[in-house]
Formats: structure tokens, sequence, C-alpha cells
């Protein structure tokens, strides 16, 4: 009986032992899961932490970036300013010179080229009034006028000083083999015949006459003194 007793309390004991055991083996194995989840819940927390962190530096660092950005360009876009102010502005000495210049400046002079003097000879109202004509040799005389009106027109004559109408007449007619009569007379030198086209060779009133820059000068050929550009027109009249 004392055996049997002995070998329950025996498998009792046992069994109570093991179940300790049991029991602190789940206790520590639930401490153990217990604290390996608190170990990666507070890694977990100070990964998140670290990136807001970050992200907040990162978003500091790009501000901070930003408007030094902004304020380099602003600064740049006011140096430009100024250079181009500087640039656009005059000194006083660069502006007086400027007014001097202006004050100085002088319209061109005509070069050699353009002093001349434009000689036409006209015999329209001539060519106009064959029936007219009064003297002997009347087919020879229309021979000599031009079916144009005109023994020559705006022939150049170099501009001289103290160059007369009568000097540019004569010119002309010589430099194109034209015949030309003229005679001295009281009031100066007068043409009678201009390609022997002779004055009352139609009526007693008609002969040669003379206008310059389209007005007639109360004064012979040989006084009137020519300017640059002038015109001469020596005519036949009826």
């Amino acid at each position: 009986m004392r055996k049997r007793i002995t070998s329950t309390t025996l498998i009792c004991v046992i069994a109570a032992v093991l179940a300790s055991v049991g029991i602190a083996w789940a206790f520590t194995n639930a401490g153990t899961l217990s604290f390996e989840k608190s170990t990666t819940r507070f890694t977990e927390i100070s990964v998140s932490n670290e990136d807001e962190s970050t992200s907040q530096t990162t978003d500091k660092t790009e501000t901070t970036a930003s408007k030094k950005t902004t304020s380099a360009a602003a600064e740049s876009t006011s140096k430009k300013d100024n250079i181009r102010v500087i640039e656009k502005a005059d000194t006083p000495a660069e502006t007086t010179t400027k007014k001097k210049n202006k004050k100085k400046a002088k319209k061109p002079s005509k070069t050699d080229s353009e002093k001349v003097i434009y000689v036409t000879i006209d015999c329209n109202k001539a060519l106009n009034n064959l029936d007219k004509i009064s003297v002997e040799g009347k087919d020879e005389l229309i021979s000599h006028i031009p079916k144009s009106g005109y023994i020559i027109r705006d022939y150049r004559v170099p501009y001289s000083k103290n160059l007369t109408a009568y000097d540019a007449v004569m010119q002309t007619c010589s430099s194109n083999s034209i015949q030309i009569g003229a005679k001295d007379t009281q009031y100066g030198k007068y043409v009678f015949e201009i390609n022997y086209i002779a004055e009352k060779d139609f009526t007693t009133g008609s002969g040669w006459i003379y206008h310059v820059n389209q007005k007639f000068p109360n004064c012979s050929l040989d006084k009137y003194k020519l300017n640059p550009g002038d015109r001469i027109i020596i005519s036949y009249t009826i």
C-alpha cells in the first residue's frame, strides 16, 4: 500500500513538475514574442520618425535652395538693369560733344560731277510754222530744222566760276559741231543764228531768245552769270 501511494505521489509530483515546466516555458515564449513584437514596433516607429525627419530636412533644404536661387536671380536681374541703365546713360562730356558735332555739321557740298549747267536749243516754233518762211532757199532751211523740234537737249556743260549763259551756249555748240552766229550790240552779245536758222527767216519779229530756269532775264546772254544746276533754254520764236 505504501509503495502504491509512493508511486502515485511520484507520478503526481512529476506531472506537477512537468506542468510547472510547461507553464514556465509558455510564459517565457509569450514574453519573448511580446518583447520581439515590442522591439519590432519600436524599430518601425524609429524608422518612421527618421523618414519624417529626413523628409522635413529635405523640404527645408529645398526651400532654402529655392529661396537662394530666387534671391540670386533677383540680384542678377537687378545688376542687368543697372548695366542697361549705365549703357544708355550719356556722360555730360559725351552729350556736350554730340551737341557740338551737331552745330558743326554742314550739308555736303556738291561734287564736281554735279556742278553742271544744262543747255537746250529749241526750234519747235520754227518746225510748226514752216509755211511762214519768208526767205529764199526754203527747202534748204527746212533741212536744218530737226523733226524732233530740238537741235540739242539738256546738254551738260561743266560749271566754273563766273560762267555766263553766253559761255554755256557757245561751249554747247562748239562741242557738238552746231553752227552759231553772234554779234556785239550796245546791250551785249546777241545770238542771231543757230544751225543756219537766222533771225527774220520767218517773220520780221522772228529770232532767238533765251530763259534760265523758266525765267526771262533782263540782260544779254553774256551778262547773265550762272549757278550750278541752272537750266538754259535758247529757243526760236516767230
